[in-house]
């Protein structure tokens, strides 16, 4: 497909509709890759642990594989599904939902898991990218090094069992990296 897709009458990036989700950016169409079974628990238990905290405030929306059209500054747009994904309230008010469907920004806050042998991994690092031009924060979930790293702004931090996740645009969220972990093997 070229790149230049057209738009649907709704104004969303009209990218082919496909089980796992495609995406489209760097002028390319990419299909994420099918999740395995520990992909899929990582990606419930990280929605799981942003929608708990998030009921303590509410301060956003929070869903796991939620398309982005992403207006870009050359005005391209690219359309991007994190596995999980933020958005304060401030961004998308809380009483327009419709325009949470597919938001025509990058997230807050950008969850990719990353499975053993993913052939896509070349592709997260160019989302990474993306995201991080975009200004969101992204978490990257190594499953294999049962590692997280968080980009926030400029800085990068890996953590690991034992340590304490926290991410600046989300505030007061704290994720023990080891009860992450185990959740997602229960």
């Amino acid at each position: 497909m070229s790149a230049t897709l057209g738009f649907t009458p709704e104004g969303y990036l009209d990218v082919p509709v496909t089980k796992p989700a495609t995406e489209y950016f760097d002028g390319r169409l990419v299909q994420k890759t099918s999740p395995l079974g520990a992909h899929g628990r990582l990606q419930g238990a990280m929605t799981f642990f942003l929608m708990t905290w998030n009921r303590t405030g509410p301060f956003g929306w929070v869903a796991p594989e939620w398309d982005f059209d992403i207006v870009l500054h050359d005005g391209t747009v690219a359309r991007v599904v994190p596995d999980v994904a933020y958005v304060p309230y401030e961004r998308i008010p809380r009483d327009q939902p419709q325009l949470a469907q597919v938001p025509r920004m990058a997230p807050a806050v950008a969850v990719e898991i990353l499975s053993p042998n993913d052939p896509n991994r070349p592709n997260v690092r160019r989302k990474l990218d993306l995201y991080r031009r975009s200004g969101s924060s992204v978490v990257i979930v190594d499953e294999p090094t049962r590692s997280i790293t968080v980009y926030d702004r400029s800085e990068e931090r890996t953590y690991r069992e034992g340590d304490v996740l926290e991410i600046a645009a989300m505030p007061g969220f704290r994720l023990d990296v080891a009860e992450y972990f185990a959740e997602a093997e229960d």
